[in-house]
Formats: C-alpha cells, sequence, structure tokens
C-alpha cells in the first residue's frame, strides 16, 4: 500500500476482505465531513476531568466544540496537562524535564525549538505545547479503563500548535504523514502511546505510518473520527424507544465523503450497551485479537461504547472485550451482530447486505388481506433436519416445490436466529439479530423467504424472547452486572429450561426485544412471529414451588411487566408492519380470548393468535375453518399445522404430495391441540393468588 508521501506500507495486497493488524482503508481526510449530528452533553459521574460536553466548569478548559471533521477539545491558554508523566517511555516517573521538552520538540521536526529559531526556518509564533499526559489518565488509557480515550488520542489543537497521539502496541515507531511533510513520533508509554506536535493550528489530514519490527503500515487514525451515533439515537436508546436499534448498536459498514469528495473514508461503527462496565474494547481479526490498541468511548448516561475502526469491512470476525464492574475482563459476542461465526465457533462477523428483493406483489397482496381472519394452513419445518445438509438457497428450491405440493398457504421455521446448541431446536438464542450461520448468510436466508412469497406461501418464524442460554460468551452478565436479565434469580433465571430470563421492566431490555421483533419483519419480510413460551412469561409463578417467586405490586402471581411488554411489542408490529401476524404460544387461557375475525381491539395491543404447545407433537393438526363449521366451538379459530421435525413427508407418515389439506371439521379430541385467536392482552381486574393454573385455565374455557 502506498501512503501519502509515497512511501509503500507493510500490508498484504491480493487478498479482498481479509482483515489484519492496521489494515488499511481507502485514504482519508480529517476535514472528512464525518459527523451527522452533534454530539449530545455528558455527565458522567466519577469522572470529572474526562467529562464532554457543552457545559462544564473543569480548570484548563476554555470550550468544546464539534465540527466536521473532528472530535477535539480546545484548550484555554496555559492549560493542557499536567505537567507530571511516565519519564523515558514509562520507567520512572518523575517531574518534567528540560531534555523531555527538547525530546518531544525534536519529535516534530527533528530539529529543538532554538534550532529551528537559529535556522530560520518558518515556525509557529507560541512554542510548542508538552506533548505530556496526566500519569493517572495515561495508565487508564493503557490499561483499557479509560472512558473516554480519545480525549487523550487522536489530534487536540493547542493555539498554533495541533497534538496528535496515537495508541499503537508494539510499534516500534510512529510517523504523522500529512499532505506534504512526515513528523517522526515521541514515545509517551512502553505500551505504545506515541505524540508529536504539528507546526499548524488547524488540523490537517493526516495518517499513520506504523513501523514495526517486521513491517510498516500506513492506515488511519480511529481517534480523529466523530461518534457513529447522533443525539437522536443515544436519546432514543436511553429512553428505551429506539425501534430501528439495530442501525445504531452492532458493527455496521460506514462510508464517509472526505473534504475532497473525490474519495470516501470506509470503515466499521461498532457500538454496544454495557452501562455498567469500566472499559470496553474492540478484539477481532484486524488486531490480532489484541484488544490493546482499540479501546472504545463511552457517550455518557446511555451506557453506550462506541468506536469507528477505518479501513476494515465486511467479513471482519470480532467481539467486545469489557472490564466489567467486578474488574473482570470477558469477550462477548456483540448482542446485535448481524451474523455470527457457525458454531461452535462464537464470534460475531460484520456484515453488509446487497440483496435485492423481488417480492413486491406479496408484501402488497399481505397488506390488504387479513390473514387472522382467513383460512390458513401452516408447514412446520426444523431446518436443520427436515432433508439434512441443505443450504437456504437449496432450501428455496426444495422446500418451496414440496410445500406448494402439499397445498399449505404458510410455513412456519423453529427458530432461525443464532443458537449455540443445535439440539435446542434454536429455543436457546445466542443472537437474536442474527439468522443462523449453519446454513448460509443473512442475504441466503432472505432468498429464502424472498422464493417462499414469490411462490405465494407465507413465513411464519418463531421468536423466543422469554429466555436465553446462559452461555459466559454471550448475553448473560454481559458487563459484569446481570443486565439482560432480571437480578432477582426469583424472577430472573428459568429453572426448567437452565436459563436466564429477561428483565421486561427495564426499557433498555425491552427496547432490545420490542426493535429485534420489528426487525425479522422489517429486514427479513416475514408474515408471522410465533411467540414462544409465553405462559413462562406471563405467569411469576412458572414452574416455582411456594417461597420461589416473588408477588407482583397487587400481590398477584401475573408479571405485569411482560405483559406489558407483549403489548408493546404487538402495537409496535401491527403500526409498522399492517398486515401481519402475532402469534402467541400459551396454553393457560389468559383473559382476553376472542372469536377470530373479530375486529382489532381499539389500541391493537393483542396476539392475533393463540397456540397451545401440545400441537407441536401431535402429527394430526387441526384445519381453520369456515365460520359455518365454528358454532360448536365459535370462540377458536382453527389452523392445520403439518409437523415435519426433519423427516420427509413419506418417511413421517404424513399425507403424501397431492393429497391436500381435509376440508373437513376435526375430531373432538383434536380441539386441544389448536390456534386460537388472543385478544388484547391485559392483566385480570382482580389480581388472582395461587390456584393451579390447569383448573383456572379448564373454568375459563366452560365459561
Amino acid at each position: 500500500m502506498i501512503g501519502p508521501d509515497g512511501a509503500a506500507g507493510g500490508v498484504d495486497e491480493g487478498q479482498p476482505g481479509s482483515c489484519r493488524r492496521d489494515a488499511s482503508g481507502p485514504p482519508s481526510d480529517a476535514s472528512s465531513g464525518l459527523a451527522r449530528s452533534p454530539l449530545p452533553a455528558m455527565a458522567m459521574a466519577g469522572h470529572g476531568g474526562g467529562r464532554r460536553g457543552n457545559d462544564h466548569d473543569d480548570a484548563g478548559y476554555d470550550d468544546t466544540r464539534y465540527d466536521d471533521a473532528r472530535y477535539d477539545t480546545r484548550y484555554s491558554e496555559g492549560g493542557g496537562y499536567p505537567e507530571t508523566a511516565y519519564r523515558d517511555g514509562g520507567r520512572d516517573r518523575g517531574e518534567h524535564t528540560a531534555a523531555q521538552h527538547d525530546r518531544a520538540e525534536r519529535g516534530t521536526t527533528g530539529q529543538s525549538g532554538a534550532e529551528r529559531d537559529a535556522g530560520g526556518q518558518d515556525a509557529p509564533a507560541s512554542s510548542p505545547p508538552s506533548l505530556l499526559v496526566d500519569t493517572a489518565e495515561l495508565e487508564r488509557l493503557v490499561n483499557g479503563s479509560h472512558h473516554d480515550p480519545h480525549h487523550i488520542l487522536g489530534a487536540h489543537p493547542h493555539g498554533d500548535w495541533t497534538i496528535v497521539r496515537a495508541l499503537r502496541p508494539d510499534a516500534v515507531g510512529v510517523v504523522v504523514i500529512t499532505e506534504n511533510e512526515r513528523f517522526e513520533c515521541t514515545r509517551l508509554h512502553t505500551a505504545g502511546v506515541f505524540a508529536v506536535a504539528l507546526p499548524t493550528g488547524a488540523v490537517p489530514g493526516y495518517r499513520l505510518e506504523v513501523q514495526y519490527c517486521d513491517a510498516t503500515h500506513v492506515v488511519d487514525d480511529p481517534y480523529r473520527h466523530l461518534p457513529t451515533l447522533g443525539e437522536m439515537d443515544l436519546h432514543l436508546i436511553g429512553e428505551g424507544r429506539h425501534e430501528q436499534l439495530w442501525k445504531a448498536l452492532g458493527a455496521r459498514v460506514r462510508r464517509y465523503p472526505d473534504s475532497t469528495g473525490t474519495a470516501e473514508v470506509s470503515g466499521v461503527g461498532f457500538a454496544v450497551w454495557a452501562p455498567n462496565a469500566r472499559g470496553v474494547r474492540v478484539v477481532g481479526d484486524f488486531d490480532f485479537w489484541d484488544g490493546r490498541a482499540y479501546p472504545m468511548r463511552s457517550l455518557g448516561a446511555t451506557g453506550v461504547w462506541e468506536l469507528f475502526v477505518p479501513g476494515i469491512g465486511a467479513g471482519c470476525r470480532y467481539k467486545y472485550e469489557i472490564l466489567g464492574f467486578d474488574g473482570v475482563w470477558r469477550q462477548k459476542a456483540d448482542p446485535l451482530a448481524l451474523h455470527t461465526e457457525n458454531p461452535p465457533a462464537t464470534a460475531s462477523v460484520v456484515f453488509e447486505s446487497d440483496y435485492t428483493w423481488s417480492d413486491e406483489a406479496w408484501l402488497a397482496r399481505r397488506r390488504r388481506t387479513a390473514w387472522h381472519a382467513m383460512p390458513i394452513s401452516v408447514y412446520e419445518v426444523h431446518l436443520g433436519s427436515w432433508r439434512r445438509g441443505l443450504s437456504y438457497r437449496q432450501l428455496a428450491t426444495e422446500l418451496v416445490a414440496h410445500v406448494r405440493e402439499m397445498g399449505f398457504t404458510h410455513v412456519e421455521l423453529l427458530p432461525v436466529a443464532e443458537h449455540p446448541f443445535g439440539g435446542s431446536w434454536g429455543y436457546q438464542v445466542s443472537a437474536y439479530y442474527a439468522p443462523t450461520s449453519r446454513f448460509g448468510d443473512p442475504d441466503d436466508f432472505r432468498y429464502l423467504v424472498d422464493q417462499l412469497h414469490q411462490a405465494g406461501i407465507g413465513v411464519i418464524v418463531d421468536w423466543v424472547p422469554a429466555h436465553f442460554p446462559r452461555d459466559v460468551w454471550a448475553l448473560g452478565r454481559f458487563d459484569g452486572t446481570p443486565l439482560y436479565e432480571h437480578p432477582d434469580p426469583r424472577r430472573g433465571e428459568q429453572p426448567d429450561w437452565g436459563t436466564y430470563v429477561f428483565d421486561f421492566g427495564r426499557p433498555e431490555v425491552r427496547n432490545f426485544l420490542v426493535a429485534n421483533a420489528v426487525y425479522w419483519f422489517e429486514e427479513f419480510h416475514i408474515d408471522g412471529l410465533r411467540v414462544d413460551a409465553v405462559a413462562s412469561m406471563l405467569y411469576l409463578d412458572y414452574s416455582r414451588a411456594e417461597g420461589e417467586w416473588i408477588p407482583n405490586i397487587h400481590g398477584g402471581r401475573e408479571n405485569l411487566d411482560a405483559v406489558s411488554f407483549l403489548q408493546e411489542t404487538n402495537a409496535t408490529v401491527y403500526r409498522r408492519v399492517p398486515g401481519v401476524m402475532m402469534i402467541a404460544e400459551e396454553s393457560t387461557a389468559w383473559p382476553g380470548v376472542i372469536p377470530g375475525g373479530d375486529p382489532v381491539p381499539p389500541r391493537g395491543q393483542r396476539h392475533r393468535l393463540q397456540a397451545l404447545p401440545g400441537h407441536r407433537h401431535d402429527r394430526r393438526g387441526v384445519h381453520q375453518l369456515p365460520r359455518r363449521h365454528r358454532s360448536h366451538q365459535p370462540s377458536r379459530t382453527r389452523i392445520r399445522v403439518q409437523v415435519e421435525h426433519g423427516l420427509d413427508a413419506r418417511h413421517a407418515r404424513l399425507p403424501l404430495p397431492g393429497a391436500g389439506v381435509p376440508r373437513v371439521p376435526p375430531p373432538p379430541d383434536d380441539l386441544l391441540h389448536d390456534v386460537r385467536v388472543l385478544g388484547e392482552l391485559r392483566p385480570p381486574a382482580q389480581p388472582r393468588r395461587g390456584g393451579a393454573r390447569e383448573g383456572l385455565a379448564a373454568a375459563q374455557d366452560a365459561r
């Protein structure tokens, strides 16, 4: 790779998409219009000296200014950092000496200030500023616990000078390259902190030439870029109302034009919610899984940590390295990863979709069809075992042909979201925003849905918001504290499955799940979500003996937070995506069951369909009946469910292709294996205490 000065870099060429340490992206300029919105004011408790915001009272600050090119802090005259720092690269501590000043000045142009003056060279009117950093701050930076590394690193104007500091562990030298000049940096710390003062008050476009023992790389500086999240993103995340959360958090390929408009800066913006973390770093292929080079910054009270890494792109594997509240470092997969490694590998993968949909006709038909009131028949499929070994694109041929021949209107896919253990059939999810990589990438899954739609077949996907597995690299104890799970084990753990239960009362957790439901509809065009294990969400005493659960504020056993979450999910989905279905697997006759085809309740907050769990293992199934056949059970809507867990129809002793779907009412003993329309989810008017769920369900059904 050729740097701006014509020097050859040491990055391997000829391997598109490969990720290596200091892999360089397209040339960029510091005045590259990266900001799309200003950073909001932040107040970090306990971090007075490192705050960034519009108002502050720290000594030495004059003002904080954001512009189109950089994220920096202006200092008043005589301000700057305290003159106590590591001496000789960190071996001893002491006062800043004249010799250090001289070395710092020489690091700018190879001459001291006196030599430049004697030589008659052009120089700024003021003397060069000190390059050194407060000892405590520098130590926090190199050990990964600094909440705002951009406060130290990157370009910082200082009067007629600009100080550039870089963090490059294991480097033997760093040179700052501008359009026409090269400036050799001074080492401030043996952990790889380098600095130089540029003789200009305006931040120029620059690159870093990083010299290692065996190679030299010319790279962009991650710490000269603005945050990739705007003020509105942070506000909505803080409120728990970001309905397209996947566009703000996670790892997203981003491109920005430079100041000339002739090139662009490309890279990946990483953002993760970890409000109790003491430090967060991103690790991956691009840094040899060594997070020392890429500490992230905290964006204030939202708990979001962010970093834009230029020069990398789709296909890179990564994780977050989180210093928990308990002082322990953990590597965690990205909760909002769009793609993952194929299990049992656990890394997240940067992904950028380029898929073009061709199902406009189906979507138009869906918008004008009330599917919850229509006769539909559902073919349920576990992709991992239905004709084993097929990819998403192969399934798009074989599954589509099979379902069309059988005469079904919809397929129901057992959970598609990534899960570590295949034997769970997908019901213990580790990556809620990533279709499992066992059968291809997310665009391959889009192709499968697209082909089903073009064949006139709807797609329902099982969704598991009730609980998640305890894998140490996934959501559990994400920042060293119970974050996604409820902190009280009487509400935060599911004894039947050995899993954690989401904290439905926490706004950010609800946002994570509500946005996830929207994500599957908007990004993958699915037509319905079947919400798994709703009963375990609705009842605080689910599978718990007396004394093992906590009553709600009314003394009852109903989980009011879960009810509110389900209401919010349904309301949001129906508002954003007209024509889709929300189906609840719920076996306890929760109040609000209404006949199929009834008008939508005033607030639209209800699951249109309710599926009893017994139907999954009953190969007889039932078929949704025309209204003339509903007189014996007017409150129930029938859906035929054809179950084939990994077996072809011939082997499962199910109807052979071409047999069609029965058009007669099911026998009475099939009534328990049905799908019912669920009305507006709401807690009962009089909270119930104790009692067997089965008895309650029977009594309500009798009424």
